[in-house]
């Protein structure tokens, strides 16, 4: 039963989404599908709740990157009802509270009894509906399965899991940018030198979203760093606000030349 409880507790708390691309954004209805992880523990349950009644607070690790949403963050209860041991059924309310955005409420529930073998690597299947939102998801809908399965428990009631949550949100009228942005300047380029060392290069590289504009770019190594000589690749990244990640790479050549 407590094996139960802590897998679902933790994996609905761990949630991230992958926003399907097909190469244009959606207005009015996204598709999810993907997985995200969360930490757990025992927390008491409201005044006048059965003794055979159990709840667990699942908080997320760290804001997770949803493409076609943005950075997700989730703190929430589950709670297990236990009608004897060949009949378990969990339940929560979960917020998804995007940031600078809103929030999106989930109803989720086990169809069913829940058993401790079900809990185990196969993992368990829920239904879930959205209930509603705030701001930008005002008005939300939309319904799915979140599947989940316990893979570390740190005390007696206490772990984390990972939950993978497949299904659609639906919201009049909102577009949800599914592209990621377009990176500009990663191109490859040659530097003499004289020196054994290598040589410091600068390059420039930038990046522009669709709906957002101009937004920041990532390399490593940094413009400015010391290549040695030879090829040395460098790695660039760039998130736009709905958590689409465009990715780059290019090579700098440094070639030594004796006078």
């Amino acid at each position: 039963m407590k094996r139960a409880l802590l897998l679902f507790a933790a994996v609905l708390g761990s949630l991230a989404i992958a926003a399907a691309r097909a190469g244009a954004d959606t207005i009015g209805t996204f598709q999810v599908n993907g997985t995200f992880a969360t930490k757990f523990d025992r927390v008491d349950c409201p005044a006048g709740t059965p003794a055979t009644t159990a709840c667990h607070r699942s908080v997320t690790v760290f804001a997770e990157l949803f493409p076609g949403l943005g950075e997700v963050t989730v703190t929430h209860t589950v709670v297990l009802d236990d009608f004897g041991s060949a009949c378990m059924q969990l339940h929560a309310q979960v917020p998804i509270v995007v940031a600078g955005k809103g929030e999106i409420d989930l109803a989720a529930r086990s169809t069913g009894c829940v058993t401790p073998d079900q809990l185990g690597s196969a993992g368990v299947s829920m239904e879930f509906t959205v209930s509603g939102g705030s701001v930008r998801y005002a008005g939300a809908s939309g319904s799915g399965v979140l599947g989940y399965r316990n893979h570390d428990q740190t005390g007696p009631e206490s772990g984390s899991s990972t939950i993978t949550w497949t299904g659609t949100l639906n919201v009049d009228g909102v577009t949800f940018d599914t592209t990621p942005p377009q990176i500009a300047g990663a191109t490859a380029k040659v530097v003499k030198t004289r020196l054994a060392a290598g040589a410091r290069v600068r390059y420039s590289v930038s990046a522009t979203d669709a709906t957002d504009g101009p937004v920041p770019a990532a390399c490593l190594p940094k413009s400015g760093s010391l290549f040695r000589v030879g090829r040395t690749t460098v790695s660039c990244s760039s998130v736009d606000g709905s958590g689409n990640t465009a990715t780059a790479r290019f090579v700098i050549t440094v070639k030594r030349v004796r006078r």
